[in-house]
């Protein structure tokens, strides 16, 4: 936010104790992936090892490591970087199905999406990105999770679909849902929302693919979002 160190030094107190909290609460084991019961703005709870809270979780100890040296914190940095290189390497290593990052829940399930597609699945990857921290996974996975994610939850109508349990978009109109289950295994008790379309997460999951040069398949969403904010009244929506 500025070239002076003024604020830094004043918040840094702050930001340790919340980076030391933060792994406590979710990453008691110190593997790098998140465990329990994780809230999130989908109203509900995911449990267990995922990339949706795991790769905010991998950024937000990225962007502590940035800022440890500036404040010459050596403790700190020492306390949080084997985590996070663990996070790298575990959450890759266990969370890839061979085309986009899943999740694995814990017998104490909460409203998990399991083997869907999450449109959110690399919002911390995007948030690294926007702050030049680097990658959270391989690059080729990276692109090729987002790929997956405009192949499988894009749709330029809605057409036969029940949007639940809001309708926000025409069926002769299109954008990108929450998450999708490609290989028709949903769970019973699944994320919250995820048969809905939110523009945020349209933008985010853009801004991601950006990054990524995928620049033909951000422009589609961003042109679907856009398009469906015209002035016209859409009468029987949510």
């Amino acid at each position: 936010l500025s070239p002076a160190r003024g604020f830094l030094e004043k918040v840094w107190p702050g930001v340790k104790k919340a980076v030391d909290w933060l792994i406590q609460a979710v990453d008691k084991d110190r593997d790098g992936i998140p465990a329990g019961h994780q809230w999130n703005t989908y109203d509900t709870a995911v449990s267990g090892a995922n990339t949706f809270i795991g790769s905010q979780y991998l950024s937000a100890l990225a962007a502590a490591l940035r800022m440890a040296p500036l404040m010459n914190d050596g403790a700190a940095a020492a306390r949080w970087r084997p985590v996070l290189e663990a996070g790298m390497k575990n959450q890759n290593q266990k969370l890839w199905n061979g085309e986009y990052y899943i999740q694995i829940p814990e017998a104490n399930v909460a409203r998990d999406y399991n083997n869907g597609c999450h449109a959110d699945q690399l919002l911390g990857q995007w948030w690294a990105h926007m702050l030049d921290l680097g990658y959270l996974y391989p690059r080729e996975r990276v692109r090729g999770a987002l790929e997956a994610v405009m192949k499988h939850n894009f749709r330029r109508t809605f057409h036969g679909f029940k949007q639940d349990p809001r309708r926000y978009i025409p069926d002769d109109e299109g954008g990108l849902l929450i998450c999708s289950w490609p290989h028709n295994d949903r769970p019973k008790s699944f994320m919250l929302y995820s048969d809905e379309v939110w523009t945020g997460i349209e933008y985010a999951a853009a801004g991601a693919m950006i990054f990524e040069g995928l620049i033909d398949q951000a422009r589609q969403i961003v042109r679907m979002a856009r398009s469906r904010y015209d002035g016209r009244l859409r009468p029987g929506l949510d």
